[in-house]
């Protein structure tokens, strides 16, 4: 109740003060909407059992979920894919941003990024420039987000140029 009710009155007032309806908004990810966004999160989920998650996680991020016309979800590990699909049935939660960790195998970080293709999210990846374009011709249906470390404008020209 009261907890819910303060969130909501925080994003009204942010929505006010940054005229978000205005601009638009850009969420942690650096990924912008012409409406509102946020990446939201349950890095508890980690070590709680589906039926928990969804008794006790599910409801909150539907709430905050809510509040925005874009919403991006931080699946944080893979202790945590196995709520995946939970996650993906909340309205408005369109993209899954995940960070492997230290040592994760391959094999099964793509298979995270794979289950939230087939679940029909998009996914932000952190890749090389070559990473992006093998991942691009892999998937070419695919909804992708690249976070790309570039040093110069000449490496993101030639880059997008490669796209084409």
């Amino acid at each position: 109740g009261q907890v819910r009710a303060a969130y909501a009155e925080a994003v009204a007032a942010l929505a006010r003060e940054l005229a978000w309806d205005e601009w638009g908004t850009c969420n942690w990810c650096g990924l912008y909407s012409p409406g509102r966004t946020n990446t939201i999160q349950c890095d508890f989920s980690c070590m709680i059992s589906s039926p928990q998650f969804t008794e006790f996680a599910l409801p909150n991020l539907r709430h905050e979920a809510a509040h925005y016309d874009h919403v991006t979800y931080h699946l944080d590990g893979p202790q945590a894919q196995h709520h995946l699909p939970a996650v993906s049935s909340v309205p408005g939660i369109e993209v899954i941003q995940y960070v492997p960790v230290p040592g994760q195998a391959p094999e099964h970080v793509e298979s995270v990024y794979r289950q939230a293709l087939k679940l029909g999210k998009a996914v932000v990846r952190s890749v090389t420039p070559e990473q992006a374009l093998t991942l691009w011709r892999q998937y070419p249906h695919a909804r992708m987000v690249f976070d790309i470390e570039l040093k110069h404008r000449r490496q993101a020209e030639k880059l997008l140029a490669a796209f084409h």
